[in-house]
């Protein structure tokens, strides 16, 4: 599928602006606020640590997979490290690729919703700007202000795209949102496109923790399950099958590539992209009604498909070749498009 990079680009910054202005009413408002398969990593989210740790000092060092599309990436090692007070050097671009790797792969060794080290309604604003600009050598483009930061990550261990992103309030973190992607370029007479891979084992094997099955057997039934689609360019406009753990306090969106069957449209969420949300589990949730409405037009998972969340998590708790489908009037032909 094509994907004309210059749209996809503009698109993707447009829905994220629109994601975060919508997030930001829901918690701004308190007062607190076939290839080779890739190789193998420690395990990871053990006890949270202490948010004073300084981690650069003694990297952990274990060897980076070699995604298996795409032009030949070179193994690098893992560096740990997560937010403190304390400043931090900036690292170079080999290193902030080698820890922004483990991070992906370890999580600092924190339990969500801390992610990279960032604990909602823990982490101080300022050490998570700090731990933010230490990566300033890799990324596209940078944003920090009093409200929060975000920061994009193209083009990492073969088109690996990552945007990380988080909102603050009276001087603590409350929210953190880590969206990622596989993209490959291919030149054109008009530049490059980009193709979105999905069921890359590369990705697969550095996501492993947030895969569908590993995330339904650790944390069990999800709150609540919205899903959506588009009944026009699906190839371009992926289905979105979104779990909700309020009591933990973050939410995981499974982005996996559609096929049309006569009326119908098809998608496997474990073949998928993962974005993750994490929120202060003692704060104010994102709501429901605000997914639901224009411009993001959610359903309850059972609104749309054959499957409400009780029988997802007993058919997808375990690797499956199971997939979901849903009626193709039911969506709107684009993202954004008004009723």
């Amino acid at each position: 599928m094509e994907i004309n990079s210059l749209e996809n680009n503009t698109l993707r910054n447009v829905l994220l602006i629109l994601f975060v202005l919508i997030l930001a009413g829901c918690l701004g408002s308190r007062d607190s606020s076939s290839p080779e398969p890739a190789s193998t990593f420690a395990e990871s989210n053990s006890a949270t640590p202490s948010i004073a740790e300084v981690i650069i000092a003694s990297p952990s060092i274990t060897p980076q997979p070699t995604f298996t599309r795409g032009p030949t990436f070179t193994p690098r090692p893992f560096i740990s490290q997560t937010p403190t007070r304390t400043p931090y050097p900036t690292l170079s671009v080999l290193e902030a690729e080698a820890s922004i790797l483990g991070l992906l792969k370890n999580n600092a060794n924190c339990d969500l919703p801390c992610l990279w080290g960032i604990s909602p309604g823990v982490t101080e604003h300022i050490s998570a700007v700090s731990f933010s600009r230490s990566f300033v050598n890799l990324t596209s483009w940078t944003h920090f202000d009093e409200f929060g930061g975000a920061m994009e990550f193209p083009d990492l261990a073969n088109g690996l795209d990552i945007n990380l992103d988080f909102q603050s309030a009276e001087g603590l973190v409350r929210s953190v949102n880590l969206f990622t992607q596989l993209l490959r370029e291919r030149p054109t007479n008009n530049g490059y496109d980009y193709d979105l891979v999905f069921g890359d084992p590369g990705y697969e094997d550095i996501m492993q923790n947030y895969l569908l099955h590993n995330i339904l057997s650790e944390f069990g039934q999800p709150t609540e399950i919205l899903f959506r689609s588009f009944q026009n360019s699906a190839e371009d406009f992926p289905s979105e099958t979104i779990l909700f753990y309020f009591e933990v306090g973050f939410s995981i969106t499974y982005t996996s590539e559609n096929e049309f069957i006569s009326d119908h449209i098809r998608t496997c969420p474990w073949n998928s992209h993962i974005r993750i949300l994490t929120w202060d589990p003692n704060g104010e949730p994102p709501s429901l009604i605000d997914y639901k409405i224009w411009p993001l037009n959610f359903l309850d998972l059972e609104d749309a498909t054959d499957y409400n969340p009780i029988s997802f998590y007993e058919v997808f708790k375990n690797p499956t070749a199971v997939c979901l489908e849903t009626l193709a009037e039911y969506w709107m032909l684009y993202p954004g498009q008004r009723p």
